[in-house]
């Protein structure tokens, strides 16, 4: 049956659904194109410039765009939730008012446009440029802005509770006074920065340091007769009273705990992972003594099912930076789940490589064989950042990536970089890794980087959060899909 006769057949039993859809053409020109009210959920789009084009009431959540150019267009009421901007342009003389919850925006520029009543809940920014951009009365709880730069903004109108600013850079640029307290990182940000960033006060705005010179002790005084227990503890983890913002953050649990407040346990948990002034062992004390309570004992049991929602967040919330340092890394091989013998070669110098100096034996690691014709080698290390660091280079070493390759690599750069060629540890590392490698393929057995994964790295490494590589050239290309029924209609 043809396409058009099961849609007419659907039609006739109630189904009324539409899909629409964007032809994506590299370098294509979208002009005054009408997507009004339309259905274009996972449009995957590249290479587009959309100028004067209405998505006003548009479904086009889950939709991926790369490259694109989005020119005064219409946005009224848009649901552009849980997609993904990589590399794209916002400028705008219309004001946005659409759903973003969700979504991420990677290297994206957004010029001279306004926000006005969106939502993004949950969003992700990274490295995004914003100027002369404006936002307001919009939702932004729990959005990230990574590695951010914002010009000539003014963000005074903006609820920005619970946001989070991770090493910003701002250039004219006033801040509400309102929110800061209430901001994650902001507040050790100003303490430090030396970019022109002011702070809201009635009718101008004030520096950073009368900020915190005058205001900052009002503020503690008024949250402390108010019971404001979140805002007062961000305050006193940006001065560095750790004792005062402990006491505080307790009393803070202890008060949303009783009410089953779990929105404000997991902010709680959040700022207390953000300090980096908890040991883990501190950590676990706090779970014990204060999450568990939120166990509903005694209680009616329709609170299970909302508690069993909630508490896998708040764990990973809290114990978000407690992790160690860790990598994984796997390798193609040539070797056939047949041929014992040079499987036993391989994993035999790989498990060594990871315990080659005493210093290593605390370390864990673990080996995964995956069947995959041939087998595929993966290595999963975590403890010491230092140690991981030296075995992250030998590893690519013992894959048999040069040098000028491996300052190309992400993490491996700066660790290069680091850990000076000087060191003798370093050094015999090297050597027997390249040994290694040689001794493998003397014996014809081929050890292929194909991607490593590196995470809770502190100092060796110059991004915030996990960081991940794939080695394309180590996978053929895939071949052009054809139809699975073998008609080129769907027939």
């Amino acid at each position: 049956m043809r396409g058009k006769n099961v849609i007419d057949q659907l039609n006739k039993l109630g189904y009324t659904r539409t899909e629409n859809h964007i032809e994506s053409i590299p370098g294509k020109i979208l002009q005054r194109e009408n997507y009004r009210a339309k259905m274009l959920n996972h449009t995957i789009m590249e290479h587009i410039r959309f100028i004067e084009c209405d998505f006003t009431e548009a479904s086009v959540t889950g939709s991926i765009f790369r490259h694109c150019k989005f020119i005064n267009c219409d946005f009224y009421q848009a649901d552009f939730e849980y997609c993904e901007f990589y590399e794209c342009t916002f400028e705008s003389n219309i004001p946005i008012m659409s759903s973003f919850n969700a979504s991420s925006f990677v290297d994206t520029e957004f010029l001279q446009i306004q926000f006005r009543s969106c939502t993004f809940t949950g969003a992700f920014f990274y490295d995004c440029f914003l100027d002369k951009v404006q936002i307001e009365l919009s939702t932004m709880e729990n959005a990230l802005f990574r590695q951010c730069r914002f010009s000539n903004m003014d963000f005074r109108n903006l609820n920005m509770d619970y946001i989070e600013f991770d090493h910003p850079y701002m250039e004219n640029v006033v801040l509400p006074m309102n929110q800061i307290p209430f901001i994650f990182g902001i507040l050790q940000y100003l303490r430090h920065t030396k970019d022109l960033v002011k702070v809201s006060k009635t009718g101008s705005s004030m520096t950073t340091a009368a900020f915190f010179k005058d205001v900052i002790p009002l503020l503690c005084i008024h949250f402390k007769k108010t019971e404001q227990f979140f805002p007062l503890a961000n305050i006193y983890y940006s001065l560095g009273k750790n004792e005062d913002g402990y006491k505080t953050i307790t009393n803070g649990l202890v008060a949303a705990i009783s009410i089953r407040d779990f929105r404000m346990i997991k902010h709680f948990c959040k700022l207390i992972a953000s300090t980096g002034a908890f040991q883990p062992s501190a950590l676990h004390n706090l779970y014990h003594n204060y999450i568990c309570r939120l166990y509903p004992q005694n209680r009616l049991g329709a609170d299970i099912p909302n508690y069993a929602r909630h508490i896998l967040d708040i764990k990973a919330l809290l114990f978000s930076t407690a992790q160690k340092a860790s990598f994984h890394m796997t390798f193609k091989t040539n070797i056939e789940l047949s041929e014992n013998w040079k499987l036993k070669e391989c994993i035999d110098r790989v498990l060594s490589l990871s315990k080659c100096d005493e210093e290593f034996y605390d370390n864990d690691i673990e080996v995964v064989l995956r069947q995959n014709s041939p087998l595929q080698v993966t290595i999963q290390l975590s403890g010491n950042e230092k140690q991981l660091a030296e075995l992250l280079l030998a590893y690519l070493s013992f894959a048999g990536i040069e040098r000028e390759s491996l300052c190309m690599l992400p993490v491996a750069c700066q660790t290069y970089q680091m850990l000076t060629e000087s060191r003798e540890e370093n050094l015999k590392l090297k050597t027997i890794a390249r040994n290694y490698c040689d001794d493998l393929r003397k014996m014809d057995i081929q050890v292929i980087l194909l991607e490593y994964y590196v995470e809770n790295f502190q100092c060796y490494c110059d991004q915030s959060g996990p960081v991940y590589y794939f080695n394309s050239s180590a996978v053929p290309a895939a071949p052009v899909l054809q139809s699975l029924t073998g008609g080129s209609d769907g027939r």
